[in-house]
């Protein structure tokens, strides 16, 4: 596990508790979601590609370990869930558009949770000027503005009880913010 997954564990631990029941959607690797099911949490994995889960699954498998795999859509997906958390999804929606925005992921995510943990690369600090291939996303994402006060604004409505917001640096050319709401 690299500096930045492990902390943005670290930050996943600070509100998942034990009992919860998690989704991780667009999941990628699924390497967050086995650090979880590692130390005991209930993590289930939805991304849209067939051989992303195909790989959390083998990931997963390898040490052991069983949960619930999906390939589908957030939008399409039904089961209800404590928690969702996203590392590096949300910026990819504009924030509106014909098609799916990033009040429509929200709007999805407080259907399905009580509470959601969302991640998303710093605008300021491009990850594409780094040449590091490993970070997660590495000249992938067609990314939109995200900031902290845009998730706080487009939170309140479906998550109006508690909403943190905070930053995680991990290197002079690469940070992530992060937020937290509930209902």
């Amino acid at each position: 596990m690299n500096k930045l997954q492990k902390k943005i564990l670290t930050i996943l631990i600070q509100y998942i508790k034990p009992s919860d029941t998690i989704l991780e959607f667009g999941s990628g690797s699924g390497h967050l979601s086995c650090a979880l099911l590692e130390k005991g949490y209930s993590v289930s994995l939805l991304d849209l590609r067939e051989e992303a889960i195909t790989g959390s699954m083998r990931l997963i498998s390898s040490i052991g370990l069983q949960t619930n795999f999906y390939v589908g859509s957030l939008f399409q997906h039904d089961k209800k869930y404590h928690g969702i958390f996203n590392t590096g999804c949300i910026q990819c929606f504009p924030a509106t558009s014909k098609g799916i925005t990033k009040e429509d992921v929200i709007d999805r995510c407080a259907h399905l949770a009580d509470y959601i943990i969302f991640f998303w690369p710093l605008k300021n600090y491009n990850q594409r000027d780094t040449g590091d291939s490993s970070i997660p996303g590495y000249k992938q994402a067609k990314e939109y503005e995200m900031t902290q006060e845009i998730f706080m604004s487009i939170t309140k409505h479906a998550f109006p009880s508690m909403c943190e917001c905070g930053k995680i640096k991990t290197n002079l050319n690469y940070a992530f913010e992060w937020g937290y709401a509930s209902k």
